[in-house]
């Protein structure tokens, strides 16, 4: 009988030890809210409904996060408590860029502004032709902007002054409000633009490389999602083929005829990307081969965030999906109360995802195991 019961135990203890080491299944992990915090202005319901470009942006312990309708504010990343914020009734046209201890962000009033986050001060505000809508990463004194109506400029980091610009402007009516940020590649910048382009030129001289001007695009004109990690280069249009591009030369690597309607995500061998019919997609980033094509959404989807092992990706009918990354199963689903059409902010060593609803509120969410 003693043996019995210490076999028992062993096995007891054993099955305990499995548990609490064996890797979380997909009925283990949810996504709990820790609070949700007012950004926008209480105005109408028409505008507060509307695409937010701005996704939050981590710095150490801060959130900040701007909206279409209002201006910026910076939360406190653990309790969601504002610590500053600037008016701006013209609303933000663009996502923002943290660097060197400055926050840079494009104003509907056309001007481009770089804000010293330590002093609460800005160091300049400049115009452009029109609306700003991305910046790229600070590089060699430089920071680049993209604007709406298709021009790219070169600013000076320290003053705002122009140093170059080149405009590659819509040919027809119909398109999509894209204008990714432009990425920074060896001494080049490369843009996507809204006359289908996408190009390269010297960070110095504003000198073009090269420029594709894909010929498949059917619906719309311009040119939306741009992505760059090593030497791989992706560009695409919404709801059209999706390319990889060789960044030293613009020449097409391969492309996939059924594109994203969001830019695409890159993690380590994949790509993730949402698709017009409610699909979730994963490529080989080499090849393009299709790892899984996964039917999961309602609506159409926001750019899919990796977040350990699994997926997280907004449905435009609502729920936010928590998917496993591997092979597009559903975890889990939430539904925030609104749509989301900025891309997830992910905060990976304490796990908790950050975003904006197109209704203007900034939600804090971790990724749990529930038993």
């Amino acid at each position: 009988m003693a043996k019995v019961k210490l076999l028992f135990l062993i096995l007891f203890f054993l099955n305990l030890c499995s548990c609490e080491t064996a890797p979380s299944n997909s009925s283990e992990v949810s996504l709990r809210r820790n609070w949700v915090r007012r950004i926008a202005p209480k105005t109408s319901l028409t505008k507060n409904s509307s695409s937010q470009r701005f996704s939050p942006i981590i710095t150490g312990n801060t959130l900040i996060q701007g909206t279409t309708f209002g201006g910026i504010k910076a939360l406190s990343k653990k309790s969601g408590q504002v610590k500053w914020k600037l008016e701006d009734q013209n609303g933000v046209s663009s996502h923002g860029v943290v660097s060197l201890g400055k926050l840079f962000f494009g104003s509907y009033s056309g001007k481009a502004s770089s804000y010293n986050i330590k002093s609460k001060s800005f160091d300049w505000s400049v115009s452009l032709d029109s609306s700003p809508i991305s910046f790229s990463v600070p590089s060699n004194g430089v920071i680049f902007s993209l604007t709406d109506l298709g021009t790219l400029y070169a600013l000076a980091l320290d003053t705002g002054a122009v140093l170059w610009s080149v405009k590659k402007p819509a040919q027809k009516t119909l398109q999509i409000f894209g204008g990714p940020s432009p990425k920074i590649y060896k001494d080049q910048v490369i843009a996507a633009f809204p006359d289908g382009s996408v190009a390269s030129f010297n960070q110095s001289s504003g000198k073009q490389k090269w420029a594709n001007k894909f010929d498949s695009y059917q619906k719309f004109e311009d040119a939306d999602f741009l992505e760059l990690e090593g030497s791989y280069l992706f560009a695409g249009s919404f709801d059209e083929a999706l390319f990889s591009l060789d960044p030293n030369t613009g020449d097409i690597r391969w492309r996939v005829m059924q594109g994203p309607v969001s830019t695409v995500s890159i993690d380590g061998s994949r790509l993730y990307y949402s698709t017009n019919n409610g699909e979730i997609v994963s490529l080989e980033k080499a090849s393009g081969n299709i790892v899984f094509k996964k039917d999961v959404l309602k609506g159409v989807g926001n750019k899919p965030t990796v977040l350990d092992s699994f997926l997280i990706v907004s449905d435009s009918k609502g729920p936010v999906f928590v998917l496993n990354k591997n092979s597009g199963s559903v975890v889990s689903k939430y539904n925030s109360g609104s749509p989301v059409s900025s891309d997830f902010s992910i905060d990976k060593d304490n796990k908790k995802v950050y975003y904006l609803s197109n209704k203007g509120n900034l939600f804090k969410y971790g990724l749990e195991r529930t038993f």
